[in-house]
């Protein structure tokens, strides 16, 4: 076995002196020991240039691979960024397609967020509808504030709650530049003699952290906040629709009246040609001024009022600014929703309108076919409950029966109106809410499926949902006798005459004999149940005094009417 430092000088040095005695073999030089240390040392210079070119050569190859991959990542970029923003531009022309001739624009809200939040990079995007302060249903006070009433899905949490009037910086947006507001007042009174709408304008935090004004409904994060009104001139609401249906129905009189004058006219026109082209003289025509033709009568405007959402983006927790081009983004698609919710209300109203004016004229020949019924159903009545009763009934056992079969009969007079009352659904402004109200509350519906939120006040849009096959079978199924369990404060029998005794059988058959019919049901379900209540009471007396005087034991008490326990 080799010695370790002879297989190191074999291994390391052999081959390369080996080498170098070749060399000086072939060379035969003078001096063979300078010239192989020549040799050598040249060696030594020659090896670290082919080292040092390998090295460069390696990272030149390197360096090439990754530019060219880096090339290659940002054409990848750079055609995944275009293809997001086709796809965004798509979905933006679908969505803004889909909003011009949306019905309900609220339907596309959740969409519209979801752009919004995907084009802006947004956190969070969610939608305030601000109210006034008022009284509600119940005479509770319902404070000014924004409810948020639309949200991207990661903030769902928001919607329903408000943020009161005047706290944070969104209620800046309602706020109008006095200056530019009289000035373009001043210069659209000159050009068109009309008032001009109040201007409003963004709101743009760049740090929420810095603006002491800002209201957090969550933690606090670094981010921008941007609010944009949506304040437009809505007229769903009960008086611009009986404004709107007088209205109409003038502006079809006249408009009968126009056609009717304008084709007079033409029939004039034409004799008086046809006289003139038979008449043999040729006397010089005399030139005949002509009338000025009457112009059509316009078309009805509506009553409106204003009302005010706001359109609120957030970038919390990305520590990050909205850029000029993202609020002008967000500018745009606000101008297209306000312009959308505009239109849609006044089409709807208009359908409402039409709607109604028709069913009036089917109205009027039911009014007075129910009225002959009613009076022969009343003589029924009274023969059907004095053969029910004994001769000696007191009146007010004698009223009981005849307001029991009362309500039966209203009852199926309420399921034949039953398509009628279905197609209030179709309507956008309801009058006399307060009827559907008590109907669902007596009916057991849960008072948060069909309120606002922040009131007492019926919510039509949730409401009418559940006007539906349910809705009936529960009325069909209905008894106002005997005792009721669990019965909620806000449908207690007190409270919801209450709710109907400003309204008269009279005003609601003039809007809508069905609606009428279901009034008719209500009113004497409340009745009937309050004298079932007082009967069973006088009933539980008098057996307990009998007993009293017989000196038998007291009668189990009777089940308590929640309905009308006097702390409802």
């Amino acid at each position: 076995m080799e010695h370790p430092d002879v297989l190191y000088l074999k291994e390391q040095v052999g081959p390369y002196l080996a080498e170098g005695l070749a060399s000086v073999c072939i060379s035969q030089p003078e001096d063979p020991v300078d010239f192989l240390g020549k040799w050598l040392l040249n060696f030594v210079s020659t090896k670290e240039l082919e080292l040092q070119l390998e090295k460069d050569k390696l990272q030149r190859e390197q360096d090439h691979k990754t530019q060219f991959e880096a090339t290659a990542g940002a054409r990848l970029e750079q055609e995944k960024t275009a293809a997001s923003k086709r796809a965004l531009e798509a979905e933006d022309s679908r969505l803004s397609e889909e909003l011009s001739s949306c019905e309900e624009p609220d339907t596309l809200l959740p969409s519209i967020l979801n752009q919004l939040k995907s084009a802006t990079g947004a956190t969070g995007v969610y939608v305030g509808d601000y109210k006034e302060a008022s009284a509600g249903a119940e005479g509770e006070e319902i404070e000014a504030g924004i409810r948020y009433i639309a949200a991207t899905e990661d903030h769902q949490w928001l919607l329903d709650e408000i943020l009161p009037e005047e706290v944070g910086v969104t209620y800046d947006v309602f706020k109008a530049d006095e200056q530019e507001d009289e000035e373009e007042a001043a210069e659209t009174e000159e050009q068109e003699g009309e008032q001009p709408k109040k201007k409003s304008k963004i709101v743009h935090v760049p740090n929420v952290l810095r603006d002491e004004r800002m209201h957090f409904h969550n933690i606090p994060l670094l981010g921008a906040y941007v609010a944009v009104p949506l304040t437009y001139n809505s007229c769903l609401f009960e008086e611009a629709f009986d404004a709107g249906v007088t209205d109409t129905i003038h502006y079809g009189e006249e408009l009968a009246q126009y056609e009717a004058d304008r084709k007079e006219k033409e029939a004039s026109k034409a004799a008086a040609a046809a006289a003139a082209a038979a008449a043999s003289e040729e006397a010089e025509e005399e030139e005949e001024e002509e009338e000025e033709e009457a112009l059509p009568p316009s078309p009805p405007v509506y009553q409106t009022h204003t009302r005010r959402l706001v359109l609120c983006l957030d970038t919390l927790g990305q520590n990050r600014d909205f850029s000029s081009e993202n609020i002008e983004y967000i500018q745009q698609w606000a101008d297209k929703m306000v312009a959308r919710y505009e239109a849609a209300e006044r089409e709807s109203l208009a359908k409402s309108i039409e709607e109604y004016i028709k069913s009036q004229k089917a109205n009027k020949g039911l009014a007075e076919k129910n009225t002959a019924e009613a009076e022969a159903e009343e003589e029924k009545i009274s023969a059907e409950a004095a053969a029910a009763l004994p001769e000696d009934a007191s009146e007010e056992v004698k009223k009981f029966t005849e307001d029991k079969l009362r309500f039966d009969r209203a009852k199926m007079e309420v399921l034949k109106f039953k398509t009628q009352i279905l197609e209030l659904r179709t309507y956008k402004v309801i009058k006399h809410p307060r009827v559907f109200q008590v109907a669902f509350y007596l009916l057991g519906f849960e008072k948060s499926s069909i309120v606002q939120k922040e009131s007492s006040n019926l919510d039509w849009n949730k409401a009418r949902m559940l006007l539906n096959e349910k809705f009936f079978t529960t009325l069909q199924e209905y008894t106002p006798l005997g005792p009721k369990k669990g019965i909620k404060p806000y449908a207690k029998i007190d409270k919801l005459v209450n709710h109907l005794k400003d309204i008269s059988q009279e005003e609601v058959d003039q809007y809508s004999i069905a609606l009428g019919s279901l009034y008719r049901w209500l009113s004497l379900s409340l009745n009937v149940r309050q004298q079932d209540v007082h009967l069973r009471k006088q009933q539980a007396e008098e057996e307990r005094e009998r007993a009293q005087e017989e000196g038998a034991e007291a009668p189990a008490a009777a089940e308590e009417d929640e309905d009308m326990a006097e702390d409802s």
